[in-house]
C-alpha cells in the first residue's frame, strides 16, 4: 500500500518538538501489533504540531501499511537507522541537496547511511560454515519462516523480507558464539544490534544518528531549538533514547528491560507496549 504525499501535513516553521518511536513493543503491541491504546494520544499530538516519526528496524515497504492505518505522513526511519526516508516536498529539495547520500526512489527522497542488503548477505554467507546451525537469516527463512518466528501473516512477512540495507538474524546459537559472530562481522564493518526478535547486521548506523539527521532538517525552518523525544523498548532503541533531549523505555510483556546508562532524562514506564507509549506521553506533559 502506498500513498501520495506532497505536501508538509504540518506548520514546519512552528514545530517545537519531534517525537521519534520504536513499533513493534514500543507504538505497536507485541502480540497483536496493534496502536489502539496510543491513538487519542496520536490525534492530540497532531493537532499540538507535534511530528510522531516511526523509527524502525522495519522495511519501507512494511511501513507503507503501517503509516496508512496511522495516518502517518511524516519521515521515516528504516531497518534500525539505515536511511531516513522523507516524502516527496516535505522539505525543500535545496535543503535536501546539501546530503551526498542523497538518492531518489518513487516519491520519496532517502538519506542513506548503509551499504545495500547484498553486501551483508553475502558477508554472512561466507561465515556459515563456521558458525554452522547459530542463525537462520531472514533470506534463509523465507516468507513462511518468518511468518513462524514472528507472527506475520505472508503479506506482511513478504514485506518484512523486502529489506534493502541489512539481515536480520534468528539467534540459535548460545552467547559465546554469538559474541564470536559479533567480533568477527564487526572485524569486516559490520555493525550488530539486538532487537526485539532478531540480530541486525548493517553498516556502523543507528537509531540515534538518523534521528540527529532529521532533527537537522526540521531545525533548519525554526529560530527555536527543537526538543527530541523519543521511545523504545530495545537494545536498539538506545542510541535514539541516550541522543534524545527526553527518552522512554517502555516495559515489554516479553523481555526485561535493556541494561541502559542510567540517565535522569529516561523515563521508565509502569505500563507496557502502547499503553505505556501513551502514559511516557503524558508524563511529559506534551497533551
Amino acid at each position: 500500500m502506498t500513498f501520495p504525499e506532497t505536501a508538509p501535513p504540518i506548520d514546519l516553521a512552528a514545530i517545537q518538538q519531534l517525537i521519534f518511536t520504536d513499533l513493534d513493543g514500543s507504538l505497536l503491541d507485541h502480540y497483536s501489533y496493534s496502536f489502539a491504546p496510543a491513538s487519542s494520544a496520536l490525534s492530540d499530538l497532531a493537532l499540538a504540531n507535534i511530528p510522531v516519526i516511526c523509527s524502525t528496524s522495519k522495511t519501507f515497504a512494511e511501513l507503507q501499511q503501517i503509516r496508512a492505518e496511522l495516518a502517518n505522513a511524516h519521515p521515516m526511519i528504516i531497518e534500525n537507522g539505515a536511511a531516513c526516508v522523507i516524502p516527496q516536498a516535505y522539505f525543500s529539495d535545496q535543503l535536501l541537496q546539501q546530503h551526498s547520500a542523497k538518492r531518489q526512489q518513487n516519491d520519496y527522497s532517502y538519506l542513506c547511511f548503509a551499504k545495500p542488503r547484498a553486501h551483508w548477505v553475502d558477508m554472512l554467507a561466507a561465515l556459515k560454515a563456521e558458525f554452522d546451525g547459530c542463525w537462520l537469516s531472514f533470506t534463509e527463512l523465507g516468507i513462511d519462516g518468518i511468518m513462524q518466528a514472528t507472527g506475520l501473516s505472508a503479506e506482511q512477512a513478504a514485506l518484512a523480507n523486502q529489506r534493502e540495507f541489512s539481515e536480520p538474524l534468528l539467534w540459535q546459537g548460545d552467547a559465546a558464539q554469538q559474541q564470536r559472530l559479533i567480533a568477527r562481522l564487526q572485524a569486516q564493518g559490520a555493525h550488530v544490534l539486538q532487537g526485539g526478535r532478531f540480530l541486525h547486521v548493517s553498516d556502523a548506523c543507528d537509531k540515534g544518528k538518523a534521528m540527529l539527521a532529521l532533527s537537522a532538517l526540521y531545525q533548519q525552518y525554526s529560530s527555536q531549538p527543537i526538543k527530541n523525544y523519543a521511545l523504545g523498548d530495545g537494545y536498539n532503541d538506545l542510541p535514539m533514547l541516550y541522543e534524545a533531549t527526553y527518552a522512554a523505555l517502555i516495559r515489554s510483556p516479553a523481555h526485561d528491560l535493556p541494561k541502559h546508562q542510567s540517565q535522569a532524562s529516561i523515563y521508565i514506564t509502569e505500563q507496557t507496549g502502547p499503553q505505556g507509549w501513551a502514559e511516557a506521553v503524558k508524563h511529559w506533559q506534551l497533551i
